[in-house]
Parts: C-alpha cells; structure tokens; sequence
C-alpha cells in the first residue's frame, strides 16, 4: 500500500519525538500513525545483519626504502574499522534512523552508535517499535528494546559478545519478545 499524503522527514522527526516523550495517549497515537504513513513506502529491508569487522591496530605501519627518500614509515591514520557483511539500510529521519524489517513493522533508533562502524566502542541505542495492521495502517503496539544482559567469550584472539534486549510495552496491547545481537571480534 503506498501513501500519497506521506509526512515529510521533518514531520516524521517531530512524530518520533512525540511518540517518545509524550503521555497522552491520544497524542501519541496520532505521533504513531504519522511514523508509519511515513515509513510504509519505505522498502523492506530484512530482520537480520551479518557484519564482521576489523579494528586496525594502533601501530599499523609499512616501511619502504626509495632512493630519493631513505627509508619511509608510513602509519595508518585511520582507526575505522574493515567491514564486510550485510548491514540493515536504514532511513535517516533527524535524530532517528527508521527501518522496516518487515509489513507490520517500523524500528526506529538514535542514529548515534546506530551502525557497527559507530558501535565498536559502544553499545547499541535503544531500539523503538511500532507494530501495525498492515491494512488499515492502525498502529497496535507500541515499545522498547532494552538491554537484558551481556555475555562476553574470549577464546584466543577471537571476542564474542552476546547482548540480550527485552521489548518493554509502552502503549497498545502487550507484547513480548526477546532478541540478541552478537559481535565477533
């Protein structure tokens, strides 16, 4: 189903703020609507990421020898990490970056430490829910993610990390669930 009368980013910024901030029920029921007029034109986008990264060390360097210059070091300037896989697009809105994993469902975060080049050092920010009936766009629930627990593995040179999110329900009928990221280091 496609929206023509879609909020712009501004509107839909202002929504997510709203939805978070707010107590009346009644406003943050229009807040939510207006976040997922927004974000069903958005394409799906998957549930799941795939990323293993590299954080280059400190003291990274390659040294050469030329005629004209001697030997040379060269150090690596950057300390942003290598990363292959597959990361989730996601949609920036102000603050926030908007997803749909699948119909039904839009996530929305901080947009800082939102991606695993900004996370490395950080845990992930809070992720926010909205479930709707993919016919009438009606908004039926609405929630948190919030870390759980952490489990950490060390084995060798290889780090696992394993956080556990619960999903609290903030307005609309209960619901329950509970997820995990894993980072490999």
């Amino acid at each position: 189903m496609e929206i023509t009368d879609q909020p712009n980013r501004l509107e839909t910024h202002q929504a997510i703020l709203t939805a978070l901030e707010t107590d009346d029920q009644d406003e943050r029921t229009e807040a939510l609507r207006d976040i997922i007029r927004y974000a069903v034109n958005l394409p799906v986008s998957g549930k799941y990421e795939a990323v293993a990264y590299r954080i280059p060390k400190d003291d990274s360097a390659v040294t050469g020898h030329t005629e004209e210059m001697g030997d040379v070091t060269i150090h690596e300037e950057s300390d942003k990490p290598n990363v292959w896989g597959h990361e989730i697009q996601k949609d920036r809105v102000g603050h926030y970056r908007l997803w749909r994993p699948e119909s039904g469902v839009v996530i929305f975060h901080h947009y800082w430490a939102s991606d695993i080049t900004t996370a490395v050092s950080m845990d992930r920010p809070k992720e926010h829910m909205v479930f709707y009936d993919h016919l009438s766009l009606e908004p039926t629930c609405f929630g948190t993610y919030e870390p759980d627990r952490l489990v950490e593995i060390n084995l060798l040179i290889i780090h696992i990390s394993i956080q556990f999110y619960v999903f609290h329900t903030l307005w609309g009928r209960a619901w329950s669930n509970i997820k995990f990221n894993i980072r490999i280091m």
